[in-house]
């Protein structure tokens, strides 16, 4: 959550907290502005999925912990693509992050099943059960499965996703909208 700043005038640069500054940056000392780096974001993130449709198989490093990976990033969204319409979509990374957390809670050596990723509106309009605002068709949602069954499913999803996390019979929904459990 982000707090509100309070508007301010610019911040003029003296000689003195320049030195003060460079001082502190020599002396190793962490800047009050410097955002905090967990040990998670230095190490590479690698995902496993099959794709039920079509049997593809996505196994990338998407992350090198550093910066996200541009490629990975473009094979996802192919990956995911809406199957009936062979139409693709950029998706957003987020839901890389939740795969991931996800298959670490779990610790899965079997790749999570996507039955779902992109859909175009046309594809969705005839999917039984779908909103029609799903965050499917924005490129922000993906349904998984895989053997370690639903309920672990559901929960690995529900403490690793910040958005929705939906269980249903068959697959467990994620989606990078606003938080929201069903």
């Amino acid at each position: 959550m982000k707090t509100p700043v309070a508007s301010r005038s610019p911040a003029r640069v003296t000689r003195r907290n320049f030195l003060g500054l460079t001082g502190a940056s020599a002396l190793g000392l962490v800047l009050p502005f410097a955002p905090p780096v967990s040990a998670e974001e230095l190490h590479p993130k690698v995902v496993h999925m099959i794709h039920q449709r079509s049997g593809e198989v996505f196994s990338e490093v998407y992350f090198d912990g550093k910066q996200l990976i541009n490629e990975a990033l473009t094979k996802f969204s192919v990956f995911a693509r809406d199957m009936h319409a062979e139409e693709a979509r950029d998706m957003d990374a987020k839901l890389l992050d939740v795969v991931w957390a996800m298959q670490q809670e779990l610790g899965l050596d079997e790749p999570l099943e996507v039955t779902s990723g992109y859909r175009t509106p046309r594809t969705n309009a005839r999917t039984a059960g779908a909103s029609r605002n799903s965050f499917h068709v924005q490129g922000q949602a993906l349904d998984l499965k895989h053997k370690a069954g639903i309920a672990a499913l559901h929960a690995a999803a529900d403490g690793a996703a910040s958005g929705g996390v939906g269980r249903y019979r068959t697959f467990v929904h994620i989606d990078t909208g606003p938080a929201r459990r069903w």
